[in-house]
C-alpha cells in the first residue's frame, strides 16, 4: 500500500512540474530517489518508462479506436472521400448562390 501511493504521489507531483509532457523524466527521477532503497535505479527507470509507453500506446489505440466508431470510418480513403464529396458540396452551393 505504502508503495502504491508513493507511485501516485510521484505521479501528482510530476504532473505540477510542466517540463515535459506527462511529466516524463521528472517522474522517473522522483520514482527513482523514492525506491532507492528498495530497488535498483536502473530497474525503476526502465519499469516506469516501459509503463509510460504502454500507457500511451492503449491511449491512442483507445483514441483511434473510438474516432472510428464516432465517425463511422474504417479507413483514410474513406476520410479523403467524404472530404472531397463535403467539399465538392459546398462549392456546388456557393456557385448556386
Amino acid at each position: 500500500m505504502r508503495n502504491v501511493l508513493l507511485v501516485y504521489g510521484v505521479a501528482a507531483v510530476s504532473s505540477l512540474i510542466p517540463l515535459t509532457p506527462g511529466g516524463a523524466g521528472v517522474q522517473q527521477a522522483l520514482l527513482v530517489k523514492v525506491f532507492a532503497g528498495s530497488a535498483a535505479g536502473a530497474t525503476v527507470a526502465a519499469y516506469s518508462v516501459g509503463q509510460q509507453i504502454a500507457i500511451a500506446a492503449f491511449s491512442a489505440g483507445l483514441g483511434f479506436v473510438a474516432l472510428a466508431l464516432v465517425f463511422r470510418m474504417r479507413s483514410f480513403k474513406e476520410v479523403i472521400r467524404r472530404g472531397r464529396e463535403d467539399r465538392d458540396r459546398q462549392q456546388t452551393a456557393e456557385a448556386a448562390t
